[in-house]
């Protein structure tokens, strides 16, 4: 019986050094499969605490309205996120020209 209980966790250890290659693969294949994103694009979190100063919800609605006035446009990237691969909305400004006021 001992014999086959050191065979058995022999077995058991090249299998785990095989599962750590798989570790180690998926690792670089999420980095790999994330996209650069390019300037000038920002997260509605970023654009809350930096350029508008306002909550999440309020700066949402505003830049929503943006969106849909066609001043600004929305596009997700793939984004590494504490080791994970994220889809996460980005804006941009794309022209803005201020409405005459009434």
């Amino acid at each position: 019986m001992a014999a086959s209980q050191s065979t058995d966790k022999k077995t058991a250890c090249k299998s785990t050094k095989a599962l750590g290659d798989w570790g180690a693969a998926s690792k670089v294949a999420a980095v790999s499969g994330a996209d650069k994103v390019p300037k000038g694009w920002a997260t509605m979190k970023e654009l809350s605490t930096e350029a508008f100063q306002r909550s999440l919800s309020t700066t949402n609605r505003l830049v929503m309205r943006l969106v849909r006035e066609g001043s600004a446009e929305s596009r997700t990237f793939r984004v590494l996120i504490n080791g994970r691969l994220k889809v996460v909305p980005h804006y941009k400004l794309k022209s803005f020209k201020p409405s005459p006021a009434e």
